[in-house]
């Protein structure tokens, strides 16, 4: 005897691909630095850190106002150092980060190209006068970066975005007779808002909305 199976109508499942995206004017630089004393006792050579690292922002402040130093990270490579009679801890100390400046967002290219120059040639400067010390001071930095402050608070218009490309998607099959309804199934929770500096002046905002569009076929 053969058992009656459960029928189950057509589905056509379509998908909406890639992230939404928007692309917006930066309103900040940003610069990744390393600071770093070794061979002192780690009390000193955080302090012998700290004593550089606030002139440079003093510096950078009256270049560029609003310019600030932000650390964050602390690595201690210990070591004891027993030629001392004190036994003296030394280490290499390292203290990470980034400087932030802000740039207003009418600014054009060559306010911010100029911004971009006069914080390379500070935090040369500064790396220069550091490893003259007695116990140098070694200041590391990365390429400028321009971004935005809040990307999270964009998060409405890349959802916005994405329903459109999802709404534009419906009415074609629709209009094609491919289907009658169309309803999302199975969308994943988005991540944060990624942020993917261009040039200067353009910053795309991403965010991942992975999710089928399942089509009912008309008349079903």
């Amino acid at each position: 005897m053969m058992k009656s199976s459960e029928v189950h109508a057509p589905r056509l499942v379509l998908r909406s691909d890639g992230p939404a995206s928007l692309v917006l004017r930066p309103d900040h630089i940003r610069v990744e630095i390393s600071v770093q004393v070794t061979e002192l006792e780690v009390s000193r050579a955080v302090a012998l850190i700290e004593s550089s690292v606030d002139a440079a922002a003093r510096e950078l402040a009256g270049v560029l106002p609003g310019a600030r130093v932000l650390l964050a990270g602390l690595d201690l490579r210990r070591n004891i150092d027993k030629s001392s009679r004190a036994g003296h801890e030394i280490a290499a100390v390292v203290c990470s980060g980034h400087v932030h400046v802000p740039l207003a967002v009418e600014a054009s290219y060559w306010p911010r190209a100029r911004s971009v120059a006069a914080l390379h040639a500070v935090l040369a400067a500064t790396a220069t006068a550091g490893g003259k010390l007695k116990h140098p001071v070694q200041l590391g930095f990365g390429p400028a970066v321009a971004l935005v402050d809040d990307p999270e608070q964009h998060r409405l218009a890349l959802i916005e975005r994405w329903l459109a490309r999802a709404r534009e998607l419906a009415t074609r099959a629709q209009a094609q007779g491919l289907c009658g309804a169309l309803h999302l199934r199975e969308c994943a929770v988005p991540g944060a808002v990624s942020q993917h500096p261009r040039n200067l002046d353009e910053v795309e905002l991403r965010l991942a909305l992975d999710g089928p569009l399942i089509a009912t076929p008309a008349g079903e």
